[in-house]
């Protein structure tokens, strides 16, 4: 994302080449993608004319060359996630104070000075 704008959506490997085709070159041949997507994609605030345009020239280059094919991508899949996994998404009255419970006594555990505090 760039200023709340979707520039790029793909495998981190692709993301080098992908910058490239849009006019950013100047990557450390061993450096993680992400941290060069970052340095890439970041804008200095207030935003300047310059700022602006790269905004525009990764959003122009995304809704003409990729927003499509992923668009046509989705499309083509079906997402039915079912009854069954439905049900499972909410955790029950008891597994809740269980866990809240558990996570209570091993912070306690963690911190014995917080038992003689929460005492007295």
């Amino acid at each position: 994302m760039c200023d709340g704008n979707i520039v790029f959506q793909g495998a981190a490997p692709l993301t080098q080449a992908y910058f490239g085709l849009v006019g950013y070159t100047n990557f450390s041949k061993y450096s993680n993608p992400a941290d060069n997507a970052m340095k890439v994609l970041a804008i200095d605030y207030p935003k300047n004319e310059a700022m602006e345009k790269k905004i525009q020239t990764f959003t122009e280059y995304y809704e003409k060359n990729l927003k499509g094919r992923i668009m046509a991508d989705a499309a083509e899949e079906e997402f039915d996630i079912g009854d069954s996994l439905k049900a499972r998404t909410k955790a029950g009255c008891c597994l809740q104070f269980k866990t809240l419970a558990g996570r209570n006594f091993r912070q306690l555990k963690r911190n014995p000075l917080a038992v003689r505090v929460r005492i007295g």
